[in-house]
């Protein structure tokens, strides 16, 4: 006579169906975020975008903090269709305020919310010598990208 256990495999059965989701049961995914949000350092007048993809039930809404208070939407300030947030020209126009800040992502669905950690927007000081050298090599590039055709591989995003 053996020691063991033995299990039925109709345990095994009963585990599975447990485990599947069937229309109509309570049975949900986990709401995680892919991609969050990385410390960066631009300088005044950059675009940049923070990054932020969620993956849970749809819908999934992403919804962005900077230092605790929804971010508002305008012509500067956009959330793109995977989530991320994008800020042309950076550093803010006149009037309004600075970008520098910590960001954060909210991504909401019908179960609950889930909050990314916290990334630093810097904006560098830059010097004359330095703002000389970009102007330089902008206009070196927009040379290029006339003479060969665009030289960069992802499309840009411009401010409008």
């Amino acid at each position: 006579m053996a020691t063991g256990r033995r299990s039925a495999p109709g345990g095994m059965l009963l585990l599975w169906a447990a485990l599947l989701c069937f229309p109509g049961s309570w049975c949900f995914s986990e709401l995680l975020f892919v991609k969050g949000p990385q410390d960066v350092i631009v300088t005044r007048r950059e675009s940049v975008v923070l990054d932020c993809q969620a993956h849970g039930d749809a819908p999934v809404t992403v919804r962005w903090m900077k230092n605790g208070v929804k971010v508002p939407e305008n012509d500067r300030i956009s959330t793109l269709h995977n989530g991320s947030l994008y800020i042309c020209e950076v550093g803010g126009r006149k009037g309004e305020q600075s970008d520098e800040g910590f960001y954060q992502c909210l991504a909401l669905y019908k179960y609950g919310a889930i909050l990314s950690q916290r990334a630093h927007l810097s904006i560098a000081k830059t010097t004359a010598a330095a703002r000389n050298f970009q102007k330089s090599l902008n206009e070196h590039l927009s040379s290029f990208n006339t003479s060969y055709g665009n030289w960069r591989w992802w499309p840009q995003l411009r401010c409008y």
